[in-house]
């Protein structure tokens, strides 16, 4: 303090400014990750899913919580997640992330389910699928950088979309009826706050870790996410590199809308190994 008094007060204004507007870092060296303008992540999981839905009909209200792994079969199938970070200037990032989960399934039901106005009955034989899409836009801020090291805090937005279809004999009112299909779509955007934090811990190799949170409820969705994501990237060479991680998402919606009347709860988790650029 004593030194900063004794300072012009021109000299020690135009000081505090450059301390403010220069990284907390000295050394001009080429930080890998930390200062590539776009990264680019492309991968795929070794994952397991837990999916319960329920739908109402269009007169009653829909009791019956059907798992969609353990009822219909559908836990394995095509997934890929895509994310895409880019360094506008300084501390500010734009980041984007696309995931893709879909799967197909013939099942001799072991129980009967309800599932809007229709009820198929144990035994009969079922064919189902559903799609799930994931996309994510958000602002980040390195309110913390470092020579190795950066802590950013996000602000963004995901947009889940859910679609879900079941055919099979079933009966309606009481009443049987032959290739009854059902099926049910929503689009629930979703707010989200996180952050993320990545660490060059040796020339080539990189820790990243990012958790994200928000509930919220909005145009007939009630409903929380949250983002659970840890890896390690080993870049080979100066723009491509491999990485090895583990991801969580979850997802628990209620939603009063034409296309779809009741809950989704909706969780995958497992390993995940992918590719990345950067330039």
């Amino acid at each position: 303090m004593r030194f900063a008094v004794m300072l012009p007060r021109v000299s020690a204004v135009a000081i505090l400014g450059l301390v403010s507007a220069t990284p907390a870092w000295a050394a001009e060296e080429d930080r890998g990750l930390l200062d590539d303008k776009f990264v680019v992540s492309l991968g795929t999981f070794f994952m397991n899913t837990k999916t319960t839905l329920s739908i109402n009909g269009s007169t009653t209200t829909n009791e019956t919580d059907v798992d969609l792994e353990e009822d219909l079969g559908l836990n394995a199938g095509d997934r890929f997640r895509l994310d895409a970070n880019w360094l506008i200037s300084g501390r500010h990032h734009l980041r984007a992330m696309y995931f893709n989960y879909g799967n197909n399934n013939e099942r001799t039901l072991d129980r009967s389910l309800t599932i809007g106005d229709t009820t198929y009955p144990v035994n009969v034989t079922v064919q189902a699928g559903m799609d799930t899409t994931i996309f994510e836009l958000a602002y980040e801020y390195a309110f913390l950088q470092r020579e190795n090291w950066e802590l950013l805090g996000t602000i963004g937005a995901h947009l889940v979309k859910f679609e879900f279809s079941i055919s099979g004999n079933g009966t309606v009112n009481g009443q049987p009826v032959q290739g009854r299909t059902e099926s049910s779509d929503v689009t629930a955007p979703l707010p989200v706050v996180g952050l993320r934090y990545i660490w060059r811990f040796a020339d080539n190799f990189y820790f990243e870790a990012q958790g994200q949170y928000f509930g919220l409820e909005i145009d007939n969705v009630d409903g929380s996410l949250t983002d659970l994501r840890a890896g390690v990237n080993w870049m080979f060479t100066k723009h491509f590199g491999v990485g090895l991680g583990w991801n969580q998402f979850t997802t628990d919606v209620d939603v009063a809308r034409d296309r779809f009347n009741g809950s989704l709860d909706w969780t995958y988790s497992g390993a995940q190994i992918y590719l990345t650029g950067a330039w």
